[in-house]
């Protein structure tokens, strides 16, 4: 995940802790230093969710920049699928090309 993605918001930061092979997991603190959870990808829902820690109480305006962050994940994430896709497909059309030949 090179793109540029918005971790800073008024009350939370969301900070990089891991990068795996096509998505990533990143902790979300409160600007008091405080753990208060993670948000990673879902395999079963094929999407990035958030992940609380016990016993954390979150506002709207929290959650919607978890929301936010969130939809920024969602699109780098659908923007890569399209492009391994097309990828893969370019791979197959020269592969088809050469052995017409």
């Amino acid at each position: 995940m090179s793109q540029q993605l918005e971790n800073e918001y008024k009350y939370i930061t969301m900070i990089k802790v891991e990068d795996k092979p096509k998505t990533s997991v990143f902790d979300v603190y409160s600007k008091h230093d405080d753990i208060l959870g993670q948000v990673k990808f879902f395999p079963q829902w094929r999407q990035y969710c958030f992940f609380p820690e016990d016993d954390c109480v979150f506002s709207k305006g929290c959650m919607d920049d978890i929301n936010n962050f969130i939809g920024q994940l969602q699109k780098i994430l659908s923007e890569n699928r399209k492009k391994a896709k097309q990828s893969s497909s370019d791979n197959t059309s020269s592969k088809e090309e050469s052995s017409n030949v």
